[in-house]
This record gives structure tokens, C-alpha cells and sequence, in this order.
């Protein structure tokens, strides 16, 4: 809430702006952690995908800290934060999703 109320204005609000830099870094840090546990226990339900969830992590992590060295502080790594985070969860929606239905259609025809 503070990143989004605290404007990013550096030479008007110097002090504001580190602020808001840090509460933004938070926001990227307490995210990916809450996404470790959910990660984790997607790779013991659908193991066949440890591959692409790595991976998407992977690039998630990386496109961020690379964009944040070659940006510096800017929004471009904040949006390629949540735009890859997005991408990944709607990427885990459809997987879940398609498992659900197999699941579903497996069980039917065991009966």
C-alpha cells in the first residue's frame, strides 16, 4: 500500500522516493517468497512440469535483477516483476486446470 500511495519522485521528494524504493523491493521479495511453498507443493502434485515452473522462475528472478542493473531504479523491472508473475500464474492455471479435467475424465471412465 505504501509503494502505491508514496509517489516516486526523486529530486522533489528524495527522501519519499527511497521510500518507496524500498517498499517496492519489499513488495518484489515478500512475493517471490510466498510463491516458493505454492512452487513447491505444485512440484509434488504435477512433477511433469518441474521443468517450465524452474524455468519461469528462473526468468522471473533474473529478468528482474538484470533489468534492475541495466534500469537502475525505474519501473521497467516492476513491470516485468509482475507481468512475468502473471504470466506464470496464469501458465499454472491452465496446467492445473487441464489436470483437473484428465482427473475428471480418468475417474469417469473407471467407473
Amino acid at each position: 500500500i505504501l509503494t502505491a500511495i508514496i509517489p516516486a519522485l526523486q529530486k522533489e521528494l528524495p527522501f519519499w522516493h527511497t521510500i518507496h524504493v524500498i517498499t517496492s523491493g519489499l513488495i518484489a521479495v515478500f512475493f517471490l517468497f510466498a510463491l516458493i511453498p505454492l512452487v513447491q507443493h505444485l512440484l509434488k502434485t504435477i512433477p511433469e512440469y518441474k521443468f517450465f515452473m524452474i524455468v519461469w522462475m528462473c526468468i522471473i528472478w533474473a529478468g528482474s535483477i538484470l533489468l534492475l542493473i541495466f534500469f537502475s531504479v525505474s519501473a521497467v523491472p516492476e513491470i516485468w516483476f509482475f507481468v512475468s508473475i502473471l504470466a506464470f500464474l496464469l501458465f499454472l492455471t491452465i496446467i492445473l486446470y487441464d489436470k483437473a479435467i484428465i482427473d475428471a475424465y480418468e475417474k469417469e471412465l473407471n467407473k
